[in-house]
């Protein structure tokens, strides 16, 4: 429904809704309220104000709600009676929710308590409206709307100016809606609390508005009214942080050299590779000291007139020329 209303096009200009510079704002709900509840009312509001601004988010959004305490401010008398903390409503919990531009709320003492004497109807608009300028500058941090005040009676016109001049001097008010200012042939509901344009008896309270609504405008001091822009929508998670690559791996050794190899003493390989000697191919060790002298001697014992006697030299080399001799 809240994307058909504001989405629907004007047939005069033209323009969705959503973009006519005529609509400063939207409300999630006209004066909500859910009886004998505690925080079910703001659970809507938290999950339908991203929505709703998500439609219109060059344009204002506010709760509607009427800003009646709940039962966190109970026993602080801030309702026009103690009946008013179990319908549900709850100023500092409901209009905290970020999606909701400003704080809002309504005063219509009259609705409220039916009976009441003009003095408490003083006394009680000038607390309420006190209390809530104060409530949304300090605990909440958002600009404040007076959205909806009525009077009636005889000195409605006292309470108005009333209104007015404490919503003007409040730093904390950006603003007040009047309910309501309608013209005479509009026959629209609530004609006791209406303000005609063109009725004799109400031109003076028309003026009223006129001078209020420039000095409202003319103010440095009041908190200004900004449409926030929606959340963002949340971003994909990071990719997660790449591993370092594995550490390099030495170059595999050279394939053995079967030459190097063959001169490679067995004996002197580690432990380890106890095989290793099966491959090696046999190698004669070179003739001791001791084996020279050995082979000396064979030879000097060789039988006469063998060929090997010439050979020799030195002594061994004379005996085996006798020999021959003989």
């Amino acid at each position: 429904m809240a994307q058909a209303v504001i989405g629907h096009v004007n047939q005069i200009t033209g323009l969705e809704l959503r973009d006519d510079p005529v609509i400063m704002g939207w409300e999630l709900c006209n004066e909500c309220r859910c009886r004998e509840s505690r925080g079910q009312l703001q659970a809507w509001v938290a999950a339908m104000g991203p929505y709703v601004k998500g439609l219109a988010p060059r344009q204002l959004l506010g709760s509607g709600s009427e800003g009646l305490y709940g039962d966190d401010a109970a026993t602080a008398n801030l309702n026009p009676s103690s009946w008013y903390v179990h319908e549900g409503v709850s100023f500092l919990r409901d209009e905290a929710v970020a999606s909701l531009d400003f704080a809002g709320y309504h005063c219509h003492y009259a609705d409220w308590v039916p009976d009441a004497s003009d003095d408490w109807a003083f006394a009680f608009v000038r607390k309420f409206i006190s209390n809530h300028a104060q409530h949304a500058q300090l605990l909440l941090g958002k600009p404040l709307l007076l959205a909806e005040f009525s009077a009636v009676g005889a000195r409605r016109q006292e309470l108005y100016q009333l209104a007015m001049r404490q919503v003007a001097a409040d730093e904390a008010h950006a603003g007040m809606h009047v309910w309501q200012l309608t013209l005479d042939e509009a026959h629209f509901c609530c004609s006791a609390k209406s303000i005609v344009v063109g009725r004799e008896g109400d031109a003076r309270l028309v003026d009223s508005l006129r001078r209020h609504a420039l000095a409202m405008r003319a103010s440095a001091t009041s908190m200004p009214l900004r449409a926030m822009p929606p959340p963002p929508p949340a971003s994909p998670p990071s990719p997660p942080v790449p591993l370092p690559p594995p550490p390099l791996r030495p170059p595999a050794p050279p394939p053995p050299d079967k030459h190097a190899l063959a001169s490679v003493d067995a004996s002197a390989l580690p432990h380890s590779h106890p095989s290793s000697s099966l491959l090696l191919p046999q190698a004669s060790a070179p003739p001791s000291t001791r084996q020279k002298h050995a082979d000396a001697a064979a030879s000097a014992m060789a039988p006469v007139g063998g060929g090997g006697g010439g050979g020799g030299t030195g002594d061994g080399g004379g005996g085996g020329g006798s020999g021959g001799s003989g």
